[in-house]
């Protein structure tokens, strides 16, 4: 967080802005947004709503872009009476694996799928597939010759 508050169960009229977004509109915590969504099955949308928190990720591309709303906000916006996913945020990224297994444990497998953060971002496992082989390079230079007797 960066400024304001976390969304509450009770927040159902506010919203939190990644920090480029919050810049860009000059947004900050009490501020009240209009927010508009293009839904193709139904057209334009919007709801009146107050910035609760201006939040940063390690993403600045998702920051500059990002709005979280309250999922009843959401579905009022998409004229939608479900979730097609939900996201889980954790305050510690390696409590990752122990909080898949307990969902996965859970959920009903025919109804739900469960991935985690490195599973769904494809770029990221991209650039460590890349760092690996540009450091398995490194290594395979930098390993002592050997002498041919």
């Amino acid at each position: 967080m960066v400024a304001g508050a976390k969304l509450t169960a009770a927040d159902e009229n506010k919203v939190m802005l990644g920090k480029g977004l919050a810049t860009q509109l000059g947004a900050r915590p009490g501020d009240a947004v209009v927010v508009l969504v293009d839904n193709p099955s139904s057209g334009l949308n919007a709801i009146d709503a107050t910035v609760a928190g201006v939040f940063e990720s390690v993403s600045k591309a998702y920051d500059d872009s990002a709005v979280l709303v309250h999922v009843e906000a959401a579905r009022k916006l998409l004229k939608v009476p479900g979730a097609h996913s939900w996201l889980v945020y954790l305050d510690a990224t390696e409590d990752t694996a122990a909080a898949a297994a307990a969902l996965r444990g859970r959920l009903d497998v025919k109804q739900y799928e469960v991935r985690t953060w490195d599973q769904l971002a494809e770029f990221y496992a991209r650039a460590v597939d890349l760092f690996r082989q540009q450091l398995d390079v490194v290594r395979f230079r930098s390993a002592p010759a050997r002498s041919a007797r």
